[in-house]
């Protein structure tokens, strides 16, 4: 499973994030001493995975220039559309690379505990990673449903009574789950809903699907959306990471 192929999406134009994106993609912001998407690539590679395709958008010649990493083979795809669309959209981007292959998948403006990826990648064949301690009252939050350790649902929309936790953003495809999720992906796009979260085809797949839900409680992780959300990332959460782990 370590041979698979990891797909960061990391194409959004950052408005909440605005000014500090004005003049840097998300995925580029410093925290610490490193760019947020160098912490992921880092991470995936500690793991064992060999390749990344990473999709781009926003400023894509800064992301392109700047993440080199000895020990990946990175390939950059662009998301031309990344104005009018969503993560949804640049996963579909990145579907010659992976659509006949088991691969993992990340939103780019996480930073996590590296030992989360290992729970993904360690998991079975396909899963996704959500946090049983967060999101439930919160009203931006992409909330989850999960029943007897089986993913059902997401949602922002989800009632706190009803929500098991939060989405995190990381996942783990077998190959025929990948396809039908790819396949989904084309359908929403296709009938014009060009700003569907992920989400929205991991929805149609789970009925059909199992997808195995792995809680990451206690672990540390942020998505970060706001400038409230680096100051947070750089002044909590990075410190709780770096007594375990240099990245």
């Amino acid at each position: 499973m370590r041979n698979m192929l990891a797909v960061i999406v990391a194409a959004g134009q950052g408005r909440r994030m605005m000014p500090l994106t004005a003049s840097s993609p998300k995925p580029m912001l410093k925290i610490g001493n490193q760019p947020l998407i160098q912490r992921s690539l880092r991470a995936l590679a500690k793991i064992g995975i060999k390749g990344v395709v990473v999709v781009t958008g926003y400023k894509r010649e800064l992301v392109e220039r700047h993440i080199p990493c000895r020990s990946l083979d990175i390939i950059f795809q662009f998301n031309p559309f990344f104005r009018e669309t969503n993560d949804l959209a640049s996963l579909w981007f990145a579907r010659p690379y992976v659509e006949r292959k088991d691969f993992m998948y990340l939103h780019g403006d996480l930073l996590y505990h590296p030992e989360m990826l290992r729970l993904c990648i360690d998991g079975p064949e396909t899963g996704m990673l959500y946090d049983s301690s967060a999101g439930k009252n919160d009203h931006e939050a992409m909330k989850v449903l999960v029943r007897k350790g089986r993913y059902v649902k997401s949602s922002k929309k989800l009632l706190p009574r009803v929500s098991t936790g939060e989405f995190v953003g990381i996942c783990k495809f077998s190959a025929s789950a990948g396809r039908l999720l790819l396949d989904e992906a084309e359908t929403l796009l296709g009938q014009g809903n060009v700003m569907a979260y992920d989400t929205e085809a991991l929805n149609r797949i789970a009925a059909d699907t199992p997808i195995h839900a792995i809680d990451v409680a206690g672990l540390p992780w942020i998505e970060i959306d706001s400038p409230c959300d680096l100051s947070r990332a750089n002044e909590k959460i990075l410190p709780r990471i770096s007594k375990n782990f240099r990245l």
